[in-house]
């Protein structure tokens, strides 16, 4: 199911959710961690493309993990904390995606017009959006691009979907310029998405205080 409640939602709402969700990952339990990830991932029905992007972005922490686990064997560190610390690692970038996958440019560029008054606030929007943009347009090459299965495979695959989104800077830089410059008319109120959004966040602080 694909529903705008996600990306509906006011960019405030969206960012207490997500610095909620960071916060609560660091002094959480594993059993609290598991809680929280299985709501995010009903969450995350609201919209089906979000389970893609999560999947991408998983494989990815492969690696990561990969090279953590090595480092906690000869390190010393316990199996129980080196299990923890992966859940959580796992979690965050769950949150992530759930805040951040889905956004309506347009709707937070409404939201935020004020910064553009001041040069240090436009600075920091001009980089998000550029930011938000390409690592869409790093999904949409990575997509393209012949599948493989291989390490050496998937590693020519993220290098060649890297220089694919170099070739689109300017494009990028144009379509973020354009939506700073624009004057978009204020939404219309997401009522059900920014009630959806509420629910979440209030299931969040429910779950990580059990």
């Amino acid at each position: 199911m694909k529903t705008p409640l996600i990306q509906n939602q006011h960019l405030y709402l969206k960012l207490a959710i997500f610095v909620l969700g960071i916060s609560t990952a660091f002094e959480a339990s594993f059993r609290q961690l598991g809680l929280q990830s299985l709501l995010v991932l009903i969450y995350m029905s609201l919209d089906w493309t979000l389970y893609a992007k999560l999947i991408f972005a998983l494989r990815k922490l492969v690696s990561f993990l990969a090279a953590y686990w090595l480092l906690a064997l000869f390190t010393g560190i316990s199996f129980p904390d080196s299990l923890l610390f992966s859940a959580m690692i796992i979690y965050l970038i769950m949150i992530t995606v759930a805040t951040w996958g889905a956004l309506d440019l347009t709707r937070l560029a409404a939201q935020i017009s004020w910064c553009k008054r001041y040069t240090f606030s436009r600075h920091v929007v001009s980089y998000f959006i550029s930011t938000y943009l390409y690592i869409q347009e790093y999904f949409r090459q990575y997509k393209n691009l012949p599948k493989t299965e291989s390490i050496a495979g998937i590693t020519d695959r993220v290098i060649q979907a890297s220089r694919n989104v170099h070739q689109h800077t300017h494009q990028i830089e144009q379509q973020t310029e354009s939506i700073l410059t624009e004057d978009y008319p204020t939404p219309e109120p997401a009522v059900s998405a920014n009630l959806c959004g509420m629910i979440f966040l209030s299931l969040l602080v429910l779950l990580s205080n059990i």
